[in-house]
């Protein structure tokens, strides 16, 4: 066990419910030897709690997924943190398959395999899946296995200089979302595809369909839709001769967000598309003016 950061403190007086929002309030700011050090005293309280109690058994849960995240992220990483972080999770995983943390821990796990978290470690790719499917069978309708499929195909696409490889998890993933449209990851997954059809695969037909799938389910980052309807805009007309594709999204760049650095471009880009397409009769729209109201020429008095 590493420093806790809490040295010698006395938890004396201070509740289990006090503690716990103590923890996690510290892992929320990055503090993780302190948060580690609480989630270490709710665990052993929880531990000598004698007989069955729900909530003892509920703390030890949280308490222990807490430790976990903890020494996983703590910096700089080392072989033994890393270590025991990955015993925490699978003795949760043990002990409390019913837990809410369980299917977190399974998936955190893969994430252990699957990066290299310091220099002397080493990915292990196979049993990353294992621990991504393991979510899938167990909890196929939960939120988190979204994450999961998007995390299973992506050791395969990751592979890079494998061709192979790249198509099983594209063909993964497309036929899992088809069969899960409504997760909450649909957008996600969609976006990422159209991502690698276009960068890795380039097959920009095949991207931009995925990314107007993403755009049909909503963008989850809004901050990212301008460079996105520009990208979907600048694809469709300069390599798959699609202008009113294009046109559409130039012009929803200027409705939609009229205050992106993109919107100017966007009606320039439509003024060229206008004149290469006359018969399309593109429509260029104004890019709606935003004010800036002077107190002194307010007509309301001053407070």
């Amino acid at each position: 066990m590493w420093a806790t950061g809490c040295g010698d403190a006395d938890f004396t007086g201070q509740t289990d419910a006090e503690l716990l929002t103590q923890a996690t309030d510290e892992l929320s700011y990055y503090n993780f030897d302190r948060a580690y050090g609480l989630f270490a005293e709710i665990r052993r309280r929880a531990e000598e709690t004698e007989g069955d109690s729900a909530d003892a058994e509920n703390n030890w849960s949280r308490a222990t997924f807490g430790m976990a995240t903890a020494a996983q992220n703590r910096t700089p990483p080392s072989p033994r943190m890393i270590q025991e972080a990955a015993d925490l999770y699978a003795e949760l995983v043990e002990r409390s398959p019913a837990s809410e943390f369980a299917p977190r821990s399974l998936l955190n796990l893969g994430r252990l395999a699957e990066i290299q978290d310091h220099r002397q470690d080493r990915t292990d790719l196979e049993a990353a899946r294992r621990y991504y499917s393991e979510v899938l069978e167990t909890w196929p309708e939960a939120a988190i296995a979204g994450e999961a499929a998007l995390r299973y195909a992506d050791t395969f696409v990751q592979r890079y200089d494998n061709p192979a490889s790249v198509r099983e998890g594209l063909l993964f993933i497309a036929s899992w979302i088809a069969e899960q449209p409504e997760s909450p990851y649909a957008s996600v997954i969609w976006e990422y595809l159209g991502q690698v059809h276009l960068q890795i695969t380039q097959e920009p037909g095949l991207a931009i369909e995925n990314y107007r799938q993403a755009d049909a389910v909503g963008f989850i980052e809004p901050t990212v839709i301008p460079s996105l309807y520009w990208l979907i805009a600048q694809v469709s007309a300069e390599q798959l001769n699609d202008p009113e594709t294009a046109a559409r999204y130039y012009q929803r760049i200027i409705t939609e967000t009229p205050r992106s650095g993109r919107a100017f471009e966007a009606q320039l880009a439509l003024g060229v598309l206008a004149e290469a397409h006359p018969a399309l009769e593109i429509e260029i729209p104004a890019i709606e003016e935003f004010y800036l109201i002077d107190p002194a020429d307010s007509s309301e008095p001053a407070p």
